[in-house]
């Protein structure tokens, strides 16, 4: 047992310390653990194998209180299994500022018990599916699917000038509607070309 008011220790070679059962270092005070040499790195590492865990925990209340920060490099996790990352108040990514965001999935799926919103402020938002289907609102659900129903000036291109495309305009029980307000004698134009 070592009791002291405060205790500096100075080596001009390694530091071991080896125990074969629990290591507890407490400290009442702000504290740290720092590798100050250039290109020299810390490892906080469990690597006896089977249900281990590295815990960092921290009962601050602050928005910040677990901070990692990487001042001039990136920031690498990777995980064997599931990657999992819950926020009881919410999950932000990249609201500090505008940088881009990649996203690359062997499937990705997109859930949300209230309102899903995805704004793209003044650029093209592209969806694109390659040879799959792309279905929008094929589920069994009674609701209305709106396209360019807002107040602003819209233009709306349904199908492809493909010589093989075809559009399907179809409707069950209900009415299919085709409305313009524009005055001229093409108001709606219909065209078969060949």
């Amino acid at each position: 047992t070592l009791t002291t008011v405060a205790y500096d220790h100075n080596a001009t070679g390694a530091i071991t310390i080896d125990g074969t059962s629990t290591l507890s270092i407490d400290s009442a005070d702000d504290s740290n653990l720092t590798v100050t040499g250039s290109a020299k790195s810390l490892t906080l590492e469990a690597s006896g194998g089977g249900a281990q865990t590295v815990t960092l925990n921290s009962a601050g209340t602050g928005t910040n209180a677990i901070d990692i920060n990487s001042t001039a490099g990136g920031i690498d996790i990777d995980a064997d299994g599931v990657l999992a990352l819950d926020g009881g108040s919410g999950i932000n990514i990249g609201v500090a500022s505008d940088v881009a965001v990649d996203i690359d999935a062997a499937a990705f799926t997109l859930d949300a018990s209230g309102t899903l919103g995805i704004t793209s402020a003044n650029t093209a938002l592209t969806v694109a599916s390659g040879t799959g289907a792309m279905n929008i609102s094929n589920d069994a659900a009674n609701t209305t699917v709106n396209v360019g129903t807002g107040g602003g000036v819209k233009t709306c291109t349904f199908g492809s000038t493909n010589s093989s495309s075809a559009t399907t305009m179809q409707s069950g029980t209900g009415k299919v509607i085709v409305n313009s307000a524009n005055t001229g004698a093409d108001a709606i134009d219909i065209n078969a070309t060949a």
